[in-house]
């Protein structure tokens, strides 16, 4: 079985952070809530979560159930290697499109955990939905 690949970034789809969109009618593949919501923002398009992943178990989750942690010091997406020019000089990476990065949980108390370890805002997706640009 080939790998899945993501909609917006064609980065791989990673387990703990899966996310199926309907776009137009149609099921899409992301690797993460933020490449769906970017598909939103720059095609204008309508774009409904309708699964998210609980990063603890990978298990499917209703997008209106999970618990969202935004902007965690963990983001499987992110590139964070250097950049080097053409004098071989590093730059360091300034944006990345799954930044910033949103982890769902089923539970409040298991994200409520991953907040204090790992930083970033708590949040449902109904705030999540509101807060974009």
């Amino acid at each position: 079985r080939a790998a899945e690949v993501c909609l917006m970034c064609s980065r791989p789809v990673h387990p703990e952070s899966r996310t199926v969109a309907l776009i137009d009618g149609r099921k899409a593949m992301f690797c993460c809530p933020a490449c769906a919501l970017t598909v939103q923002r720059q095609s204008g398009k309508a774009v409904k979560l309708i699964a998210l992943t609980d990063y603890e178990t990978r298990a499917e989750l209703a997008p209106d159930r999970a618990y969202i942690v935004e902007n965690s010091d963990l983001n499987h997406c992110a590139r964070t290697a250097a950049l080097l020019d053409q004098t071989k000089t590093p730059h360091h990476v300034q944006f990345d499109r799954c930044s910033p990065g949103y982890l769902a949980f089923a539970h409040r108390p298991v994200a409520e955990n991953f907040l204090k370890n790992h930083g970033g805002r708590l949040m449902r997706l109904s705030e999540l939905a509101a807060h974009q640009p």
